[in-house]
């Protein structure tokens, strides 16, 4: 289509490369790309790439405003009034006669400025409506929520009605206070400007070096300070663990130092008042006074601690697998697979004996039964444990998936042969430093059960120790870096799951060892049973459909575990429905 014929088509919208700052091949002098509009989220707050608010300070030719939103005098002040401007002087055709009327508007007003009498754009009008920037009672709105209104117009002209607020008279003491007189009123009549030149897409030239920016947090240690866990755009730590010194790396019974037996503390706490108030407290208003204010960021933000596996660090970082575990490679690659299909069979078993825990409590609405008077907090409690055990759960099942990853792995690395390590589950729970292996069985929540689950997911003990010697043998040469990666991803969040059953140890412990009120009486079902045993039919159907798509020659084979995640959530109801009535999954019977 010719631009003839466009011209005959008013409907049709056509898309012209304008944007010559960001079609260069390099940063344009003085417009960098964080301060292009194609890059910015248009959000007003810091952290970002510009504060947008900038741009609309100069929404209207002529005038410079400022949005106040936090003071007595909210609204949108007028800072500056320039009838010189270039785009006054040189206006776009269509606003020749805008501009004319507009200039002299502005001479007046500029007349009137002074420091002790600001001027505020009380409304704004544009084709043919007229809004008022007060609310329902009357008071004027803060600065933020009249730029919203302001963002919104439309290209084209635009009135603007601006007003004095001058501050009331000081008055002799007993002296009436007299009636306010009206304010004068100014009616400026121009138009919205445009951000960027209609030819080029630069921004505007009136929009000065660094005017974008010039609101943001400055230096960066403020807008580090202030970026925390509540904020999106966080990139530090807050609550951490304490550095463990070098000369108590163990316990005094010889046991690993474990993290969760430290209190927690604040990564950006006041040196001067750690001593006194070291423990990171609930909220973040509760341990804003205890922090380092901004000038101690600015002069030592240096000296804050580096942080790895959520721990402060002292000196040279060690990695887990030889600072923990003292690992010992395998020798072979051999070994390594074997160890990597055992961890496999354990993902499977303790995610059995979460599932089967996680049926053994009862569900929110018999728990506002039963809790009724003596236990207010038990439907809350009981919303807690159910969500900890699914999402261990679930995070199990993802480790089965990564250790079929790591098989894969081996496969394309090494050329072993490779079948998915769905089935058997393990039966047998290893043995811990020090102790012996132990027979696995299916338990409700039991307090004494709790206590296993965190000894599983305890650091370096079960499951943790036993991808030790995995990870000290994939950081060897040879192999592909990423496996050794998953497979300490697989170590690190056995931590994060060992944190969340220690919460759940302090919530429940309240409730006694005695029949807690907060489970069911469940008892592995009989396999024999047809409601039994379409459930265990269910469960087997899910691990074939695992192993299709788990194949090595297939990987992209969603399908079949689309379908796995489906039958998942059946079985998940059907469970619920069998332990209602006294019946847990009897998962073991197909490997017994």
């Amino acid at each position: 289509m010719t631009d003839d014929q466009a011209s005959e088509q008013p409907m049709v919208n056509r898309i012209f490369p304008r944007n010559l700052t960001a079609e260069a091949a390099y940063n344009v002098l003085g417009n960098p790309p964080s301060t292009r509009p194609e890059s910015g989220v248009a959000n007003c707050f810091p952290g970002l790439e510009y504060d947008h608010r900038n741009l609309d300070c100069r929404f209207f030719p002529g005038l410079e405003v400022v949005y106040v939103a936090q003071g007595a005098a909210l609204g949108v002040r007028i800072r500056n009034v320039d009838p010189g401007e270039n785009i006054l002087v040189r206006p776009p055709a269509e606003y020749v006669s805008i501009a004319q009327a507009l200039r002299p508007q502005l001479r007046a007003l500029s007349a009137r400025l002074s420091a002790a009498t600001p001027w505020f754009v009380s409304a704004l009008e544009q084709s043919g409506k007229r809004i008022e920037l007060v609310d329902d009672t009357g008071a004027d709105l803060d600065g933020v929520t009249a730029w919203r209104l302001i963002r919104s117009l439309r290209p084209g002209p635009v009135t603007l009605l601006v007003t004095p607020r001058p501050a009331p008279p000081a008055q002799p003491p007993g002296q009436p206070v007299p009636s306010d007189q009206p304010p004068q009123t100014v009616r400026l009549d121009g138009w919205r400007r445009s951000y960027t030149d209609p030819q080029t897409g630069v921004l505007d030239p009136t929009y000065q070096p660094g005017e974008l920016t010039q609101s943001l947090c400055s230096p960066w240690t403020h807008d580090f300070r202030d970026c925390s866990c509540t904020y999106w755009a966080a990139n530090h730590p807050d609550i951490v663990f304490p550095a463990v010194p070098r000369a108590e790396r163990t316990q005094p019974s010889g046991a690993p130092t474990e993290a969760s037996e430290q209190i927690r503390i604040n990564w950006l706490r006041d040196p001067d008042v750690a001593e006194v108030h070291g423990q990171a407290l609930p909220s973040q208003p509760d341990n804003r006074p205890f922090e380092a204010s901004y000038f101690q960021i600015n002069q030592r933000w240096q000296d804050l601690s580096i942080v790895l596996e959520g721990r402060e660090t002292e000196g040279s970082y060690v990695p887990r697998s030889a600072a923990r575990d003292q690992a010992v490679p395998f020798s072979t690659s051999d070994e390594l697979r074997g160890r990597i299909v055992q961890l496999a069979g354990l993902e499977h078993l303790v995610t059995l004996l979460y599932l089967y825990a996680l049926f053994s409590v009862i569900s929110p609405a018999q728990a506002q039964e039963r809790g009724a008077g003596r236990w207010p907090t038990l439907a809350d409690d009981v919303t807690f444990a159910r969500n900890v055990l699914l999402e261990v759960a679930t995070g199990e099942m993802q480790h089965l998936r990564w250790a079929n990853h790591l098989l894969w792995g081996l496969a394309e690395a090494i050329g072993h042969p490779f079948e998915p390590a769905v089935v058997p589950p393990a039966l047998v729970l290893p043995a811990p430093p020090g102790g012996d292996g132990r027979p696995a069985q299916l338990a409700p929540l039991t307090l004494d059960t709790l206590a296993l689950f965190v000894d599983i997911e305890r650091s370096s003990a079960y499951i943790d120790g036993q991808y030790a010697r995995v990870t000290a043998t994939l950081r060897q040469p040879g192999y592909p870096p990423h496996l050794y990666q998953l497979a300490s991803n697989i170590a690190e969040e056995g931590e994060e799951h060992f944190l969340h059953f220690r919460d759940l140890q302090r919530l429940l412990s309240p409730y006694g060892e005695k029949d807690p009120v907060y489970l069911r009486s469940v008892r592995p079902g009989d396999p024999a049973q047809p409601e039994i045993g379409a459930a265990l039919d269910a469960y087997r159907h899910i691990l074939t459909l695992l192993e299709t798509g788990y194949q090595l020659g297939d990987r992209q084979n969603q399908k079949a575990l689309a379908e796995a995640r489906t039958a998942m959530f059946a079985l998940q109801s059907r469970a619920e429905q069998l332990a209602q009535q006294g019946h847990g999954i009897p998962f073991f019977a197909p490997w017994q």
